[in-house]
């Protein structure tokens, strides 16, 4: 089967501290995924990244088989992206939220 998403050797940098590191995964449709590790290890930059939020320096992030470096527009209509810290309704389902 082949993956729903696939990263390919991608990097993420910060003036002059690496973010992300060559990251090369793929992920198949229907998996649960957890990402896990230490403050400031990279699990919020890697999930912008995928989210098309945040492009990534270099390597390849691909949604369904398009490039999302190269597509943004296309590859951003699979995606989301929630921060911890957002401005929507605790009170309000997320489609009220978005209606809102």
């Amino acid at each position: 089967m082949e993956a729903s998403i696939t990263l390919k050797k991608v990097g993420k940098l910060a003036g002059d501290k690496t973010i992300l590191a060559g990251l090369t995964f793929g992920v198949e449709r229907g998996s649960l995924v957890a990402i896990i590790g230490e403050n400031d290890a990279g699990k919020s930059t890697l999930l912008k990244v995928l989210a098309g939020t945040e492009i990534p320096d270099y390597g390849n992030v691909f949604i369904h088989g398009i490039d999302s470096t190269k597509r943004r527009i296309n590859s951003q209509s699979y995606t989301g992206f929630v921060p911890f810290n957002s401005d929507l309704d605790p009170f309000l389902s997320l489609e009220e939220n978005i209606r809102f």
